[in-house]
């Protein structure tokens, strides 16, 4: 385990969590981004990444196959149409038209994205933004990430210890 002290302090009724979130993320990025890590960093990131293409591949085939069966639906309904002139068919089609266009606009949307892989550069770039990016993103979401790796805190008279992790 880890110790660091974050301050010796006297006559502090409250602890900061803002401060106390901004400590451990900023001990949690010494420790993480260390120069040796990057190349590790690197191949995580990038599996994430490849991981996310195909998930989106995936999707894509998924809205395409539901794409098809809307298009059956259609010409079924519109061949029920031509055989009885009823208004319900017809709101059915406006339906289901409207349902093709929104799931082609979703396969546009995710042929188009792109998924970079990631260089030791990058890397760089994440480890400058990490603090500010954590405090800055979803509150549950740092907590839980500080949670991930924090053992203990440790608030005796006057000072604050904070155990992480090692394992």
């Amino acid at each position: 385990m880890l110790h660091f002290y974050i301050v010796k302090y006297s006559d502090v009724k409250e602890i900061n969590i803002d401060y106390l979130n901004n400590f451990v993320l900023k001990k949690l990025k010494q420790l993480i981004f260390k120069e040796s890590n990057y190349p590790t960093l690197l191949k995580l990131i990038n599996k994430k990444v490849k991981k996310a293409k195909k998930e989106n591949k995936n999707k894509i085939i998924s809205m395409k196959n539901k794409l098809i069966q809307v298009d059956g639906a259609i010409n079924k309904l519109t061949e029920e149409l031509t055989n009885s002139n009823s208004k319900s068919i017809s709101e059915k089609i406006l339906q289901k038209e409207m349902e093709k266009a929104k799931l082609e606009k979703l396969i546009e949307e995710a042929e188009n994205k792109t998924f970079d892989l990631y260089e030791m550069e990058d890397v760089v770039t994440i480890k400058k933004r990490f603090v500010k990016y954590m405090l800055k993103t979803d509150k549950p979401f740092c907590r839980a990430f500080i949670r991930s790796f924090v053992e203990q805190i440790v608030v005796t008279n006057n000072e604050i210890e904070v155990i992480l992790k090692t394992q």
